[in-house]
């Protein structure tokens, strides 16, 4: 469910992992790419920090308005886990 209050993007991880961003056109699964990250993974050029399409590392989001976890913190399944669990 995509939440009414995005997060701030000053909020948002920068470690690689995967969220949901908000941009003008609607939401999209990206990730931050740092430019270590980007000659570690794909060699010498010329590359730049920023938020990438999970699916499609070429497309990068300018500008996303916020972002939200892909996984609620306490989702169902948790709760589930721990009632079973004594």
């Amino acid at each position: 469910m995509i939440t009414a209050t995005p997060r701030p993007m000053s909020a948002a991880p920068r470690d690689g992992t995967s969220v949901r961003l908000f941009v003008s056109t609607g939401s999209a699964i990206a990730s931050f790419w740092s430019e270590e990250r980007c000659l570690k993974t794909f060699g010498a050029g010329d590359y730049r920090a920023g938020w990438y399409l999970r699916d499609d590392d070429a497309i990068e989001l300018d500008d996303p308005m916020g972002w939200e976890p892909l996984v609620p913190l306490h989702s169902d399944f948790d709760r589930l886990n721990l009632l079973g669990s004594k």
